[in-house]
Protein backbone atom coordinates (compact mmCIF):
# COMPACT_ATOMS: atom_id res chain seq x y z
CA UNK A 1 0.00 0.00 0.00
CA UNK A 2 2.82 2.39 0.86
CA UNK A 3 4.50 1.63 -2.45
CA UNK A 4 1.31 2.26 -4.47
CA UNK A 5 0.25 5.52 -2.84
CA UNK A 6 3.51 7.03 -1.58
CA UNK A 7 6.27 5.81 -3.91
CA UNK A 8 4.91 4.87 -7.36
CA UNK A 9 2.90 7.52 -9.20
CA UNK A 10 0.88 5.18 -11.43
CA UNK A 11 -2.83 5.98 -11.38
CA UNK A 12 -3.80 2.61 -12.86
CA UNK A 13 -2.31 0.72 -9.93
CA UNK A 14 -4.16 2.97 -7.50
CA UNK A 15 -7.49 2.37 -9.26
CA UNK A 16 -6.88 -1.39 -9.30
CA UNK A 17 -6.01 -1.36 -5.58
CA UNK A 18 -9.29 0.40 -4.76
CA UNK A 19 -11.21 -2.13 -6.87
CA UNK A 20 -9.46 -5.07 -5.18
CA UNK A 21 -10.11 -3.62 -1.74
CA UNK A 22 -13.83 -3.30 -2.49
CA UNK A 23 -13.89 -6.85 -3.87
CA UNK A 24 -12.18 -8.11 -0.70
CA UNK A 25 -14.83 -6.45 1.45
CA UNK A 26 -17.62 -8.10 -0.58
CA UNK A 27 -15.92 -11.50 -0.40
CA UNK A 28 -15.34 -11.47 3.34
CA UNK A 29 -18.13 -9.39 4.89
CA UNK A 30 -21.89 -9.00 4.80
CA UNK A 31 -23.35 -6.17 2.70
CA UNK A 32 -23.64 -3.84 5.69
CA UNK A 33 -20.11 -4.51 6.88
CA UNK A 34 -18.79 -4.22 3.32
CA UNK A 35 -20.44 -0.80 2.96
CA UNK A 36 -18.94 0.31 6.28
CA UNK A 37 -15.52 -0.92 5.19
CA UNK A 38 -15.93 0.94 1.89
CA UNK A 39 -16.67 4.17 3.74
CA UNK A 40 -13.62 3.59 5.94
CA UNK A 41 -11.54 3.05 2.81
CA UNK A 42 -12.76 6.42 1.52
CA UNK A 43 -11.59 8.07 4.75
CA UNK A 44 -8.19 6.37 4.47
CA UNK A 45 -7.81 7.51 0.85
CA UNK A 46 -8.68 11.05 1.88
CA UNK A 47 -5.91 10.81 4.45
CA UNK A 48 -3.50 9.58 1.78
CA UNK A 49 -4.39 12.63 -0.30
CA UNK A 50 -3.15 14.93 2.44
CA UNK A 51 -0.20 12.77 3.50
CA UNK A 52 1.17 11.65 0.12
CA UNK A 53 2.48 14.30 -2.24
CA UNK A 54 2.73 11.62 -4.95
CA UNK A 55 -0.93 10.60 -4.66
CA UNK A 56 -2.21 14.18 -4.42
CA UNK A 57 0.07 15.28 -7.24
CA UNK A 58 -1.21 12.63 -9.63
CA UNK A 59 -4.82 13.58 -8.91
CA UNK A 60 -4.06 17.26 -9.44
CA UNK A 61 -2.12 16.45 -12.61
CA UNK A 62 -5.04 14.43 -13.95
CA UNK A 63 -7.51 17.24 -13.34
CA UNK A 64 -5.10 19.70 -14.96
CA UNK A 65 -4.70 17.42 -17.99
CA UNK A 66 -8.48 17.19 -18.41
CA UNK A 67 -8.84 20.97 -18.31
CA UNK A 68 -6.05 21.42 -20.86
CA UNK A 69 -7.64 18.86 -23.18
CA UNK A 70 -11.01 20.60 -22.91
CA UNK A 71 -9.31 23.85 -23.92
CA UNK A 72 -7.85 22.19 -27.02
CA UNK A 73 -4.41 21.12 -25.75
CA UNK A 74 -3.98 17.36 -26.22
CA UNK A 75 -0.26 17.18 -25.40
CA UNK A 76 -0.75 15.74 -21.91
CA UNK A 77 -0.74 12.22 -20.48
CA UNK A 78 -4.53 11.95 -20.35
CA UNK A 79 -4.99 13.96 -23.55
CA UNK A 80 -2.69 11.68 -25.54
CA UNK A 81 -4.37 8.56 -24.21
CA UNK A 82 -7.78 9.89 -25.14
CA UNK A 83 -6.47 10.70 -28.61
CA UNK A 84 -5.06 7.17 -28.91
CA UNK A 85 -8.43 5.71 -27.92
CA UNK A 86 -10.41 7.84 -30.38
CA UNK A 87 -8.07 7.06 -33.27
CA UNK A 88 -7.97 3.36 -32.39
CA UNK A 89 -11.77 3.27 -32.36
CA UNK A 90 -11.70 4.84 -35.83
CA UNK A 91 -9.41 2.05 -37.03
CA UNK A 92 -11.74 -0.56 -35.56
CA UNK A 93 -14.71 0.97 -37.39
CA UNK A 94 -13.03 0.20 -40.73
CA UNK A 95 -12.90 -3.55 -39.99
CA UNK A 96 -15.38 -4.09 -37.17
CA UNK A 97 -16.05 -7.83 -37.34
CA UNK A 98 -12.71 -9.55 -37.96
CA UNK A 99 -10.25 -6.68 -37.53
CA UNK A 100 -7.11 -5.92 -39.51
CA UNK A 101 -5.14 -8.98 -38.39
CA UNK A 102 -2.91 -9.89 -35.46
CA UNK A 103 0.08 -7.57 -35.19
CA UNK A 104 -1.38 -5.03 -37.61
CA UNK A 105 -1.91 -2.20 -35.14
CA UNK A 106 1.47 -0.40 -35.41
CA UNK A 107 1.28 -0.25 -39.21
CA UNK A 108 -2.37 0.76 -39.36
CA UNK A 109 -1.99 3.40 -36.68
CA UNK A 110 1.15 4.80 -38.31
CA UNK A 111 -0.77 5.28 -41.57
CA UNK A 112 -3.62 6.98 -39.72
CA UNK A 113 -1.22 9.22 -37.81
CA UNK A 114 0.53 10.25 -41.02
CA UNK A 115 -2.75 11.23 -42.66
CA UNK A 116 -4.14 13.11 -39.65
CA UNK A 117 -0.98 14.53 -38.07
CA UNK A 118 -1.57 12.59 -34.84
CA UNK A 119 1.26 11.27 -32.68
CA UNK A 120 2.16 7.71 -33.80
CA UNK A 121 2.15 4.87 -31.27
CA UNK A 122 2.30 1.09 -31.19
CA UNK A 123 0.35 0.92 -27.92
CA UNK A 124 -3.13 2.48 -27.58
CA UNK A 125 -3.10 1.96 -23.80
CA UNK A 126 -6.35 0.00 -23.93
CA UNK A 127 -6.28 -3.76 -24.44
CA UNK A 128 -9.93 -3.95 -25.48
CA UNK A 129 -9.44 -1.48 -28.32
CA UNK A 130 -6.15 -3.11 -29.33
CA UNK A 131 -7.85 -6.50 -29.60
CA UNK A 132 -10.79 -4.97 -31.45
CA UNK A 133 -8.57 -3.38 -34.11
CA UNK A 134 -6.53 -6.53 -34.69
CA UNK A 135 -9.11 -9.30 -34.21
CA UNK A 136 -12.39 -7.43 -34.52
CA UNK A 137 -15.53 -7.79 -32.46
CA UNK A 138 -15.10 -11.57 -32.62
CA UNK A 139 -11.69 -11.50 -30.93
CA UNK A 140 -12.84 -8.96 -28.36
CA UNK A 141 -15.87 -11.11 -27.56
CA UNK A 142 -13.64 -14.16 -27.07
CA UNK A 143 -11.41 -12.28 -24.63
CA UNK A 144 -14.41 -11.03 -22.64
CA UNK A 145 -15.79 -14.57 -22.66
CA UNK A 146 -12.49 -15.83 -21.25
CA UNK A 147 -12.73 -13.40 -18.34
CA UNK A 148 -16.37 -14.35 -17.70
CA UNK A 149 -15.58 -18.09 -17.82
CA UNK A 150 -12.73 -17.58 -15.36
CA UNK A 151 -15.07 -15.68 -13.07
CA UNK A 152 -17.72 -18.40 -13.36
CA UNK A 153 -15.38 -21.29 -12.62
CA UNK A 154 -13.67 -19.41 -9.80
CA UNK A 155 -16.80 -20.18 -7.75
CA UNK A 156 -15.93 -23.88 -7.83
CA UNK A 157 -12.39 -23.44 -6.55
CA UNK A 158 -11.61 -23.94 -2.89
CA UNK A 159 -10.58 -21.06 -0.70
CA UNK A 160 -8.48 -19.00 -1.01
CA UNK A 161 -8.01 -19.77 -4.73
CA UNK A 162 -11.57 -18.68 -5.55
CA UNK A 163 -11.03 -15.24 -4.01
CA UNK A 164 -7.59 -14.90 -5.57
CA UNK A 165 -8.88 -15.91 -9.02
CA UNK A 166 -11.66 -13.33 -8.80
CA UNK A 167 -9.07 -10.72 -7.86
CA UNK A 168 -6.99 -11.72 -10.88
CA UNK A 169 -9.97 -11.26 -13.22
CA UNK A 170 -10.75 -7.86 -11.71
CA UNK A 171 -7.12 -6.78 -11.99
CA UNK A 172 -7.00 -7.69 -15.67
CA UNK A 173 -10.45 -6.26 -16.48
CA UNK A 174 -9.65 -2.89 -14.91
CA UNK A 175 -6.03 -2.77 -16.06
CA UNK A 176 -7.05 -3.36 -19.67
CA UNK A 177 -9.10 -0.16 -19.60
CA UNK A 178 -5.98 1.97 -19.19
CA UNK A 179 -3.17 -0.22 -20.53
CA UNK A 180 -2.59 -2.95 -23.09
CA UNK A 181 -2.10 -5.50 -20.34
CA UNK A 182 -1.77 -8.58 -22.57
CA UNK A 183 0.69 -6.77 -24.83
CA UNK A 184 2.83 -5.49 -21.94
CA UNK A 185 5.34 -8.18 -21.00
CA UNK A 186 5.13 -8.03 -17.20
CA UNK A 187 1.34 -7.83 -16.98
CA UNK A 188 0.80 -10.40 -19.73
CA UNK A 189 3.10 -12.96 -18.10
CA UNK A 190 1.56 -12.19 -14.69
CA UNK A 191 -1.90 -12.98 -16.05
CA UNK A 192 -0.82 -16.18 -17.80
CA UNK A 193 1.16 -17.50 -14.81
CA UNK A 194 -1.49 -16.92 -12.18
CA UNK A 195 -4.32 -18.14 -14.42
CA UNK A 196 -2.48 -21.44 -14.74
CA UNK A 197 -1.66 -21.50 -11.03
CA UNK A 198 -5.19 -20.85 -9.76
CA UNK A 199 -7.07 -23.03 -12.26
CA UNK A 200 -4.58 -25.90 -12.72
CA UNK A 201 -6.38 -28.12 -10.22
CA UNK A 202 -9.88 -27.52 -11.56
CA UNK A 203 -11.69 -30.76 -12.39
CA UNK A 204 -14.75 -30.02 -14.52
CA UNK A 205 -16.18 -33.47 -13.79
CA UNK A 206 -16.17 -32.79 -10.05
CA UNK A 207 -16.58 -29.04 -9.49
CA UNK A 208 -14.52 -27.74 -6.62
CA UNK A 209 -12.40 -30.91 -6.42
CA UNK A 210 -8.68 -31.20 -7.18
Amino acid sequence: IFNIFFMVAGRTGQVIFIGLALLFFLQRFSWKKAMAAGLLLGVVLAGFFFLSSSFAGRIAEGMHDVKKYQSGEADTSIGLRYQFWVNTARLWSTAPLLGHGTGSFPTKYAALAQSTGALPTDNPHNEYLLLAVQTGALGLALFLTLLLVMLWYSRTLGQPNNWLAQGLVLTMAVGCLFNSSLLDMAEGHFFAFFTALFFAGLDRRRPGKI
